[in-house]
């Protein structure tokens, strides 16, 4: 479930995004765009929320050509979970990256996923520890959870039970 806490990004190759951003050389326009992203984004998230995921995935699509990072994220996320388009993992995974490159915790959990369950990619503790790390620094909780279940567990890291603790507290401080 993608909620209004969970935006992302967009899917528009990294080539286009450059272009787009640019070529933006009139300040005047840049602030009217990211408005337009930002409201496409919002009704892209209430239509998820009430099962309308054909128009969500129009909606982060629109957005994403911009290459605003919550649509990029969330349409990730529809391809990660198949709804509204058929599961791609693979295309899932790109999304994913190209938010995260821009800093969107969204992207870097479900990459954390990715690599933790090797289903997309090689199985890497490492690097999904890293994503959640950077995403559990932003404040996501499900990856607050998953650095108390990799120091918990010692999993790419020693066990240490205060870690996982702090971790496992800052989750549930978030309701995860």
């Amino acid at each position: 479930n993608i909620s209004t806490r969970e935006q992302g990004y967009g899917a528009q190759s990294e080539t286009a995004f450059m272009k787009i951003w640019k070529d933006l050389s009139n300040t005047e326009i840049l602030p009217d765009i990211l408005t337009k992203c930002s409201n496409l984004t919002e009704k892209g998230n209430i239509e998820y929320d009430n099962g309308q995921y054909d128009e969500a995935v129009k909606l982060f699509r629109e957005a994403a050509k911009y290459g605003f990072p919550a649509a990029i994220a969330n349409l990730g996320k529809c391809y990660y979970d198949g709804v509204g388009v058929s599961q791609s993992r693979a295309l899932a995974m790109r999304y994913f990256e190209m938010a995260a490159d821009k800093g969107n915790h969204l992207a870097m959990h479900y990459l954390g996923e990715l690599h933790y369950s090797g289903e997309q990619a090689d199985k890497n503790d490492s690097l999904a520890y890293e994503y959640y790390k950077q995403a559990a620094n932003s404040g996501y909780a499900q990856s607050q959870r998953m650095m108390g279940v990799f120091h918990e567990n010692g999993i790419y890291v020693e066990k240490n039970s205060a870690e996982a603790l702090k971790w496992y507290t800052r989750a549930a401080e978030r309701n995860d």
